[in-house]
């Protein structure tokens, strides 16, 4: 898709870019947009713009933020929460559920909570 006047193509809109090289902020452009230091978390968090001191702090800082970037690990843990929401009310989730449809939701969701 292309998301912007400058027609970066990209499966979801870019909002920012986060460059690091060890501790040093990376200058380099890209789709009208310049690269930095500073990542976005989730929208409900008290700082929504977070700086990020190195580039090994990255992992550690999103996990921190509740943001799982693990493909495997958001979609085993939205399986879990989704199959004990139906239990809590003597309901089950498909398997076929477990396919397709539950990589689609994996990849539309930051946090699996």
């Amino acid at each position: 898709m292309r998301w912007n006047a400058f027609g970066a193509a990209y499966s979801r809109p870019l909002r920012w870019l986060l460059a690091l090289h060890g501790s040093t902020p990376l200058s380099f452009g890209y789709g009208g947009l310049s690269a930095g230091g500073v990542t976005r978390v989730l929208r409900n968090a008290a700082q929504p713009q977070l700086q990020v001191p190195s580039a090994s702090a990255y992992l550690p800082l999103l996990q921190q933020q509740g943001i799982q970037l693990d493909f495997e690990a958001r979609r085993k843990g939205i399986w879990q929460g989704a199959a004990a929401a139906a239990a809590e009310v003597g309901g089950v989730i498909p398997e076929s559920a477990s396919g397709d449809l539950l990589d689609e939701v994996a990849n539309l969701v930051e946090s699996p909570h």
